[in-house]
């Protein structure tokens, strides 16, 4: 079965890359690629962490909830529509319009949408010291460093990462102060094609 790629990264991002240490040595014409890529994954959570962070965000289950609905703008544009938010909904259409609709495919795992790259990638972030993992309760607490915030701010300022930029916006208007737990609760109420999936089966794409 085929499976969509992420886009082929800017040559910007990658010198950018190199000079914040967060490059490989794979070659540049693969390096994001591949969907099992790491770096393409890291450079996703950078801007999640710095748009939708609150600041920071508590837990992998809110992180991993949060990234599913930046990666399926489908499940997005839904949940947009059950909160009632209009303003949202017209913004998620035309990023829908603009480019490929699901950003790279998660599993489904027993606590809903996973993806089993993400203790890599959080290694990969913490080892280039653009994350730091703070303990805040019972949670790990997902924080920028000053040279991560410069990462991300270098991105933002991209057009190539226009629209991921804005998904991320939005996820925060919608489920930025939200608990992980509760932001799982609402995908197992509203969409139970995902929850009745085999575990580790990839999560497709939305039906009309």
């Amino acid at each position: 079965m085929n499976r969509p790629h992420p886009p082929k990264p800017p040559e910007e991002l990658l010198n950018r890359a190199k000079e914040f240490g967060a490059s490989t040595n794979r070659p540049p014409a693969s390096l994001f690629l591949l969907d099992d890529n790491i770096p393409f994954h890291a450079t996703r959570l950078v801007l999640l962490i710095a748009l939708a962070g609150t600041p920071g965000i508590e837990g992998r289950t809110k992180l991993a909830k949060l990234d599913f609905f930046v990666r399926y703008p489908d499940y997005l544009l839904k949940a947009a529509e059950i909160e009632g938010k209009r303003d949202i909904v017209e913004d998620i259409k035309e990023i829908i319009q603009s480019g490929p609709t699901i950003e790279s495919h998660m599993i489904r795992y027993r606590y809903g949408p996973w993806d089993q790259k993400y203790y890599l990638v959080l290694a990969y972030l913490s080892g280039k010291r653009l994350i730091t993992v703070q303990q805040k309760g019972n949670v790990d607490c997902f924080l920028l460093t000053e040279k991560g915030g410069q990462l991300a701010e270098s991105l933002i300022e991209q057009s190539e990462f226009h629209v991921l930029s804005e998904r991320c916006r939005i996820v925060k208007k919608l489920f930025g102060n939200n608990r992980g737990s509760d932001i799982k609760t609402f995908i197992y109420r509203h969409f139970p094609e995902v929850v009745r999936l085999p575990q580790r089966q990839i999560i497709p794409a939305t039906k009309s």
